[in-house]
């Protein structure tokens, strides 16, 4: 099976989004779908998706936070 990430991006990866959704939702106040749709328009996104480490592990839940608003 092809994974879309390095598995040893994985937790990481998994754990900086999901900060990220935190801090928009309880730290900004926005709503889910606020932030869902500010991510899915987001350069930030594109580069999760593929993949780019800087983005997967070399920031933490709030800079990708940061980067999307």
């Amino acid at each position: 099976m092809i994974h879309a990430y390095n598995q040893c991006y994985l937790d990481d990866a998994r754990e900086n989004l999901g900060e990220a959704i935190d801090w928009a939702v309880r730290g900004y106040g926005l709503s889910l779908q606020e932030f869902s749709r500010l991510w899915a328009e987001s350069s930030v996104a594109r580069e999760f998706g593929n993949a780019n480490p800087k983005y997967l592990v070399g920031m933490s839940g709030w800079e990708l936070c940061q980067s999307v608003l």
